[in-house]
């Protein structure tokens, strides 16, 4: 009975190998799987699991569009105006800060940029067979970006616009008109003014990346390095002024704060062009160290990246001003002069302008969170949040200094009532006002960046 049934299961063997082997020839053993999935993929296989150990990567690189926005250029408040031509209980004293009436037009909060799009671009490389450390290199930029804003009165001299500033003195607010009316309500002085301003920021880095942890799902990289930040600002201040009548207005010349013999009176109708500019420049150098942490689930991932750069700051601001007219005449000779340019505009003067420079220790953090879809091993689509803070830089607006001794101005001593003038500037015995000294103030940027990241 035994013998039987070793013959049956016998039988039963052979008919199943004919079946599976259809012609009856012997199917090829399976494929062996691999230790890892470092290796080559056994013919057959089909596409690589995104489960478990990543392929090795030698060389990798990303591209980033960048969707930022920045904080606003401070300034002062540069332009106030007043219904009723600023008439009110104190008389013709609107436009002045603090008095009844008076209505900020422009500040530094109107000195916003709209989005910025830039560009990101990291690419690096693995050193020795196990990939434990990598070298990086990477830079950013914001293309230059400007905003501009007008403001223009009518031909009766409404409305009032006035630039306001703190009289040295006499310590009091005071202003300077644009464009006005005198206590008549007929014209006086007719203008415009126009703000500029600009601004590009860039930088690069290099790092030395240690992958400290690595697993099939985490990773955690350190990295040191050095970073370099560049920011670049410009603020244009440009007025013009007509006067309605002869000797509604005066401008010194060659210098102002000379005295009386050089003040000449514009003729009527002639524009008085005044330009104010300032400028700076910010140059951060310094050592970096950072990390990383990578989160994969499958096809996904999540990097969060931060860095801190602590370094100097090379500050750099550059003023300068100057107040020009077609047709001027001498008072003392009545003879008419062309073509009159002094230096100085209104917050631009001789005692503030030039090229300064100065050092400052400066701390500039990024932080970075991307999420991550990959395409495949060597492919993947990424979208994030990323941002920059630089502690200390010098920005134009803050660089404006609105203490004005009016001797100083081209056109300040005999606006807005043509009054005579008080006599030539005196140095040691009064404020040569405005007067120059850095002013630091914090820079950020920050915003969305869409990129692709290639791995080899």
């Amino acid at each position: 009975m035994l013998r039987k049934t070793y013959w049956a299961l016998a039988l039963v063997f052979i008919v199943t190998q004919g079946a599976l082997s259809q012609d009856g020839e012997k199917l090829p053993p399976p494929a062996k799987l691999p230790a890892t999935l470092n290796g080559p993929v056994p013919e057959g296989m089909g596409p690589i699991s995104f489960e478990g150990t990543r392929p090795p990567v030698w060389v990798y690189a990303d591209a980033d569009y960048l969707l930022w926005w920045v904080n606003h250029n401070p300034a002062p408040i540069l332009l106030t105006t007043a219904p009723n031509n600023g008439l009110n209980v104190n008389g013709l004293t609107g436009g002045i800060l603090g008095e009844p009436g008076t209505i900020v037009r422009f500040t530094g909060r109107d000195l916003g940029y709209p989005s910025f799009s830039g560009f990101r671009a990291r690419a690096g490389v693995h050193l020795g067979p196990d990939g434990f450390w990598s070298l990086e290199a990477a830079g950013f930029l914001l293309p230059r970006r400007s905003i501009d804003a007008s403001f223009s009165g009518r031909g009766d001299g409404s409305p009032l616009l006035t630039i306001p500033f703190l009289d040295a003195a006499t310590g009091s607010p005071s202003s300077l008109d644009i464009n006005a009316q005198d206590a008549a309500f007929n014209p006086y002085l007719l203008g415009s003014i126009a703000f500029h301003s600009d601004i590009v920021i860039y930088g690069y880095e290099f790092n030395a990346v240690a992958h400290s942890i690595r697993t099939a799902e985490r990773s955690f990289d350190l990295m040191f390095g050095f970073r370099a930040v560049y920011l670049q600002e410009n603020l244009l201040i440009n007025h013009t002024i007509t006067p309605v009548n002869d000797a509604n207005l005066t401008v010194q010349f060659p210098e102002a704060g000379l005295g009386v013999k050089n003040y000449f009176d514009v003729l009527a109708g002639s524009p008085v062009l005044i330009r104010d500019r300032f400028g700076t420049r910010n140059s951060f150098y310094g050592p970096q160290i950072g990390c990383r942490f990578s989160w994969a689930f499958d096809r996904f991932a999540a990097d969060l990246t931060g860095k801190v750069a602590v370094g100097v700051t090379h500050q750099q601001a550059s003023i300068d001003g100057s107040t020009s007219t077609a047709f001027a005449r001498d008072p003392n000779t009545l003879a008419v002069v062309t073509n009159l340019t002094t230096p100085g505009g209104v917050f631009a003067l001789r005692t503030n302008s030039g090229n300064f420079n100065q050092n400052q220790f400066t701390v500039v953090p990024e932080i970075g969170l991307n999420l991550k879809y990959a395409i495949t091993h060597f492919l993947h689509l990424h979208v994030g949040y990323s941002g920059l803070y630089w502690s200390n830089v010098a920005r134009p607006g803050a660089q404006i200094d609105t203490v004005i001794n009016q001797k100083l101005v081209p056109t300040g001593a005999l606006l807005p009532t043509n009054t005579n003038p008080t006599g030539a500037f005196i140095p040691g015995s009064e404020q040569g006002r405005p007067s120059f000294a850095f002013r630091d103030t914090a820079f950020w940027a920050h915003g969305l960046n869409f990129g692709v990241e290639l791995h080899y």
